[in-house]
């Protein structure tokens, strides 16, 4: 979630996504850009007005996607 200066949330990311996007921030602050794309009028809730892209490089020999969150839930059965 982003907030304005005001702390009125304009942005939003899944859940699922957060932890590698914090990663990405937090490593490398400077490679990463935010543009507004496109604002929502009303009645498109709050938290979905702003469309924001984010781009950037993950960090070196980072993976993403690799958490505990992405394996599989039910092991598959070998032939």
């Amino acid at each position: 979630m982003q907030t304005s200066d005001d702390y009125h949330m304009i942005g939003w990311a899944p859940r699922y996504l957060v932890e590698d996007v914090c990663k990405a921030i937090a490593e490398s602050p400077k490679e990463i850009t935010a543009t507004v794309i496109k604002v929502n009028p009303t009645p498109a809730p709050a938290k979905q007005r702003v469309l924001i892209e984010l781009r950037g490089h993950w960090p070196k020999d980072y993976k993403p996607m690799s958490s505990p969150e992405f394996e599989p839930l039910v092991a598959k059965k070998s032939a």
